[in-house]
């Protein structure tokens, strides 16, 4: 059995549902993870209705506070799926609490909030990636156009 991974996940739109659902799905789809992700915690709005959220699997707390998601010692990753306008803070955050970070595409909202970001995980050492799953596909493409 592979070890775990404990994924925080901070936003709950669409972006968050997607991610969660892949997260869940994974292990059905590749059988030789060297790391099972496990949906620990998520956060969320209190318009997003986190408690419900959490309770379909996307994990087991939905704390008011993103903050305290990034300190917590038993968060294994951060993937940052809420507004674009708080991709940065929560990843310069997460990176600070030396947390690998995964962030949705627009990294941040300037190039000087990019290299700050760029900067910490040079400085922590922090793996980092920005994801593009979800670019091309035609629900996207349908949602942002209605």
């Amino acid at each position: 059995m592979a070890k775990t991974c404990n994924v925080a996940l901070l936003g709950q739109g669409f972006m968050g549902r997607t991610h969660s659902n892949a997260y869940l799905k994974v292990a059905k789809f590749f059988a030789d993870l060297p790391l099972k992700p496990v949906m620990h915690t998520s956060f969320g709005m209190a318009a997003e209705q986190p408690e419900v959220f959490a309770s379909g699997g996307a994990g087991r707390t939905s704390p008011r506070n993103w903050e305290k998601v990034v300190q917590d010692p038993a968060i294994d990753l951060i993937d940052v799926v809420s507004p674009n306008n708080m991709h940065a803070p929560m990843a310069i955050a997460a990176l600070k609490a030396g947390k690998p970070v995964a962030c949705e595409k627009p990294l941040s909202s300037t190039l000087a909030e990019a290299r700050q970001m760029v900067e910490l995980a040079k400085k922590t050492k922090a793996k980092t990636f920005v994801w593009y799953n979800y670019r091309r596909c035609p629900a996207v493409a349908w949602r942002t156009a209605s």
